[in-house]
């Protein structure tokens, strides 16, 4: 009996010397570690369950009854239900899963089956992007709002003016202060039904087209675009830093396939439509990649946009590029490469930046004889039908 107690002492002190000294694997530690959800039924409450642990920013184990293809199907069944937790709709599945043979990457990370049942471990860093991505979509979705705001606010005091001595309007060059007064009338109802429409729809319930307005533009040429700051700046070599997190503190960077990369992300965690990478020779003689998208618009009808570098570009100059799924991230790879046709301009998103006019209208000096600053004359030329 002693000397059993005196083995099991000894080989209990040689297990924690083992995790002392790091014999013991991190994966090993981790999986002691890690709480486990084990899905009996997709309903609502066992997603709040997955948000409420995808929230806390620590791995868990998700785990199913059955074989792999039940696991996936189960998953992405409940990944849509977990999305309806927060007002930005945010879908985890193609974030675990990227790396994995469903998207066909080989030797990544796949759902294990044992015993009857399929588990697979979500990350530290899956819940991150889970994390950061939702605070992303919220930030950018207010910026947007604002941007609507402001240009009501300001159209809403220039028709307060426009029709008093308070200002100058140059009716030689510019407009009569009577068609000044209706274009002005027009854009101030144009903006309220938008910013009526914005503030009672969240975000997971805007058009396809309306959410990649939002998401889509995170870089562009310049420091900022018509309504917020970049989050993502261009940089050659092999950065990537294009976590939802670096994206949310307006750290993201990297090359044109790190932007294509970003691209298809927010289309896949945020549901905007159809979208493939694609690639072609450009006027200038130098290979180009961007990503081409099919989405809905408000009205129910099919649209198409092309993102390059972060920013929305002109659909006309990505005619004849072919798709290129293979190089696709979080999307199945597709049969056969498909060469870019030309479409109707009618069939192309129509971004919605407020056109300004400056230079027209001037504040007056209390005397009336001197200019003031120039008012800015908006237009919101893009229809509900649209949105």
């Amino acid at each position: 009996m002693k000397v059993m107690r005196k083995f099991c002492s000894r080989l209990l002190m040689v297990f924690g010397l083992a995790m002392a000294i790091g014999l013991l694997s991190p994966q090993m530690e981790v999986n002691a570690k890690t709480p486990t959800i084990t899905v009996k039924k997709v309903d609502q409450n066992t997603a709040k369950k997955v948000h409420k642990q995808l929230m806390k920013g620590k791995a868990f184990k998700l785990r199913i009854k059955g074989g792999e293809e039940n696991f996936i199907k189960q998953f992405q069944k409940l990944s849509k239900k977990v999305a309806t937790c927060t007002d930005e709709g945010f879908n985890i599945f193609p974030i675990c899963m990227k790396d994995s043979l469903y998207f066909g990457v080989s030797g990544g990370r796949n759902p294990k089956t044992s015993g009857g049942y399929t588990s697979f471990n979500v990350t530290k860093a899956d819940c991150q992007e889970y994390i950061y991505g939702i605070k992303f979509a919220r930030r950018e979705y207010k910026d947007f709002k604002a941007y609507v705001d402001k240009a009501l606010k300001e159209s809403e005091y220039l028709l307060s003016v426009v029709n008093t001595d308070k200002v100058y309007v140059d009716e030689v060059n510019y407009k009569t202060r009577a068609a000044l007064t209706k274009d002005v009338e027009k854009t101030i109802a144009n903006l309220r039904e938008l910013s009526k429409y914005l503030k009672k729809t969240k975000f997971r319930n805007l058009s396809e087209t309306m959410k990649a307005r939002v998401v889509l533009e995170v870089g562009g040429a310049n420091e900022k675009n018509e309504w917020g700051k970049r989050s993502m700046t261009y940089t050659d070599g092999n950065t990537d830093k294009t976590a939802f997190k670096y994206l949310y503190q307006r750290k993201a960077c990297g090359h044109t396939r790190r932007f294509t990369k970003v691209a298809c992300k927010m289309c896949a965690v945020f549901g905007i439509g159809e979208y493939d990478q694609i690639k072609g020779m450009t006027d200038e003689g130098y290979v180009a990649e961007a990503v081409k998208i099919k989405m809905k618009a408000y009205s129910g009808k099919t649209r198409y946009a092309v993102v390059e570098v972060g920013e929305f570009c002109p659909y006309d100059g990505y005619v004849g590029f072919e798709t290129w799924s293979a190089d696709t991230p979080y999307c199945r790879w597709k049969k056969n490469h498909r060469v870019i046709k030309k479409i109707k301009k009618t069939q192309q998103l129509r971004n919605i930046t407020l056109t300004k006019r400056q230079k027209a209208v001037y504040e007056l000096s209390p005397d009336g004889l001197n200019l003031g600053k120039d008012l800015v004359i908006y237009n919101l030329d893009v229809p509900k039908s649209e949105w």
